[in-house]
């Protein structure tokens, strides 16, 4: 009796996992050799939590890098026409040598910062995979 209920919780477990990788994976779109998920997370995050987060959703799925990110400001009109919206202020995957990463701003005209890694600043995750 005791396995099976254990089996459930693990079942029950999975399906709430797939729900919410599906929820921000969405209608992905593939740009370049990119792609990108149709949402970000539900709510903003540090950047620790942002960065386990797109690796649990599964293969190759992460931050973007600061690189990335100042692309996808320059072109979030047609982003947006595509399905993905970026408003406020995301992560990066793209470290410094002084232990901090990048942000990038999408409400205050591409402005970028650097945080402490292990800083308790919440911010906005976008996932994204190499193709």
């Amino acid at each position: 009796m005791k396995n099976l209920f254990l089996l459930a919780i693990l079942v029950f477990s999975f399906t709430i996992s797939r729900a919410q990788t599906s929820k921000v994976i969405g209608n992905s779109v593939k740009v370049g050799k990119l792609e990108i998920a149709q949402f970000s997370f539900s709510f903003p995050l540090t950047w620790e939590k942002a960065n386990n987060s797109c690796k649990n959703l599964g293969k190759g799925w992460r931050l973007p890098t600061r690189d990335e990110l100042q692309v996808f400001y320059q072109n979030k009109d047609k982003l947006s026409s595509l399905g993905i919206n970026f408003s406020g202020t995301f992560w990066s995957c793209s470290e410094n040598n002084y232990g901090e990463v990048f942000w990038l701003s999408f409400s205050n005209l591409g402005t970028m910062g650097r945080e402490p890694i292990d800083g308790d600043l919440k911010l906005w995750a976008h996932p994204v995979r190499d193709l």
